[in-house]
C-alpha cells in the first residue's frame, strides 16, 4: 500500500512540474524529436514560447545554445538582452531628440543673423567662339546681412525643389566677399553642367516661378574673428 502511494505521488509530481525547468536541447533537431519537451512546450503561454524561439535562434547563429541551459534560463537571458536593446533603443531617440532640438536652435539663429537666397539662374551654352567648352547654370544669390556685427564670410547649401517639394538640386556655396552689418550684397557665381545628371537637366529646365529654394547655414564667420556654425556641416560650391 505505501508503495502504491509512493507511486502516485511521484507520478503526480512528474505532472505538475515546472515546464520552465526543463533543459533546453541544444539543437532544432533535438528539439523536433523529443515528444516530451514538445508537451512542456504546450505547456508555455504564447509570450514565453516566442521568447524561447528568439533565444534559441539568437544562441545557435552566436555558436548553440550552452548545454544545460533550462527554459527559464533562457527566458531570462532573452528578456535581460530585450531589456538592454530597449534601454539603447531609448538613448539612441533621446540623444537624437537633443540633436534635433540644438540643431533647430542654430537654424533659428542662423536665420535671425543673415538670409540668403537664389534670385535667378539660367543655362549657359558652351561656345568655342568665346572660349567657353564647358554648359553652365549661371547663379545669381542675394545675401542680407541682418545683425549689428560685419560678416565675413557665409557658407551652406542652397535647397532647390519643385513646386511639389520633390528636390531638384543641392547647390554648396562659400561666399567669403564679406556683408557689412546691416547691408545686403548680391553674388554671381557658375555651376558646371553635366548633360547626364538628372539633377542638372531639371535645374537647368525648370522654370524659376515653379521653383523654390531655402538655404540651410553650415558656418557664418564675422569679422572679429567670432562665428556660428552648425555641427557636421559641409559645402562648397
Amino acid at each position: 500500500m505505501l508503495h502504491v502511494l509512493a507511486l502516485k505521488l511521484w507520478l503526480a509530481s512528474v505532472g505538475c512540474s515546472d515546464p520552465r525547468d526543463a533543459v533546453l536541447p541544444t539543437t532544432a533537431d533535438a528539439i523536433s524529436a523529443d515528444a516530451g519537451f514538445q508537451e512542456k512546450l504546450k505547456a508555455l503561454d504564447d509570450t514565453e514560447r516566442a521568447s524561447l524561439a528568439k533565444f534559441f535562434i539568437r544562441k545557435v547563429l552566436s555558436g548553440g545554445v550552452p548545454p544545460g541551459t533550462t527554459v527559464r534560463d533562457a527566458l531570462a537571458d532573452q528578456s535581460a538582452v530585450e531589456q538592454e536593446a530597449a534601454r539603447q533603443e531609448a538613448e539612441a531617440k533621446a540623444l537624437a531628440a537633443k540633436l534635433d532640438a540644438e540643431r533647430a536652435a542654430l537654424t533659428a539663429t542662423f536665420d535671425a543673423t543673415a538670409t540668403v537666397a537664389l534670385i535667378s539662374k539660367r543655362f549657359l551654352k558652351s561656345n568655342w567662339r568665346s572660349g567657353t567648352y564647358q554648359d553652365s547654370i549661371a547663379l545669381e544669390v542675394g545675401l542680407q546681412n541682418k545683425s549689428n556685427k560685419d560678416i565675413a564670410g557665409v557658407k551652406g547649401t542652397i535647397v532647390c525643389e519643385d513646386m511639389f517639394g520633390t528636390l531638384v538640386k543641392r547647390i554648396g556655396i562659400a561666399y567669403d566677399g564679406g556683408i557689412p552689418a546691416g547691408a545686403a550684397k548680391r553674388w554671381s557665381g557658375t555651376l558646371d553642367y553635366n548633360q547626364f545628371r538628372d539633377e542638372d537637366q531639371k535645374l537647368a529646365s525648370i522654370d524659376m516661378d515653379k521653383m523654390k529654394s531655402h538655404f540651410e547655414f553650415d558656418v557664418i564667420v564675422f569679422n572679429d574673428g567670432t562665428k556660428i556654425e552648425m555641427p557636421n556641416g559641409d559645402g562648397g560650391l
